[in-house]
């Protein structure tokens, strides 16, 4: 089940993907702002160059003169690092892989109801193992379940859900 598409050109190629994806949801009454960003170019210098991170310092030291850079695309200032504010433009200077991780804090899983697992009183519908690791669940031992999908989790795959995959592979299947 799926499609297969073949680009034509730009513009149909963005028709496409848009087609494919979901955007997140937007809270009911929330205005949408827009932050202005660059995406500085990574470039090795041949010479090396001085960078504006460390102009207030003294410039005999010479770990000031770098030759990885980052270039501002507004205003070509150059850096040793991102994320940074350019200090010629104010532009803020975010690499495509920062702003990834930094879109997990904007959309947090929710928190997973916590009970206690008593396989005597156990439902029908109830699993008897983790969902994620397999491990199956003793009895008075604390178990997770997702709040949107119902799926259980043990401490673990909890803890390893909410602080490094920032989402539940139930939901992800199911959506």
């Amino acid at each position: 089940q799926g499609s297969y598409d073949v680009s034509i050109d730009e513009n149909h190629f963005r028709d496409v993907l848009l087609y494919h994806t979901n955007p997140p949801p937007s809270k009911p009454g929330h205005e949408a702002s827009l932050i202005k960003m660059g995406f500085p170019v990574y470039c090795v210098e041949s010479q090396p160059a001085l960078c504006l991170c460390h102009i207030d310092q003294d410039l005999s030291e010479i770990e000031l003169l770098s030759k990885p850079t980052y270039s501002c695309p507004q205003c070509a200032s150059k850096y040793c690092e991102v994320p940074i504010e350019c200090k010629g433009c104010g532009l803020p200077l975010v690499s495509a892989s920062h702003l990834a991780r930094s879109y997990q804090h904007l959309f947090p899983v929710p928190p997973f109801e916590e009970r206690d697992f008593n396989l005597s009183v156990a439902g029908v519908d109830q699993t008897f193992h983790c969902t994620a690791c397999g491990i199956p669940f003793s009895d008075n031992r604390k178990v997770f379940t997702c709040t949107q999908c119902n799926t259980t989790y043990c401490i673990d795959c909890d803890i390893y859900i909410h602080e490094t995959l920032h989402s539940c592979p139930n939901c992800v299947i199911l959506n």
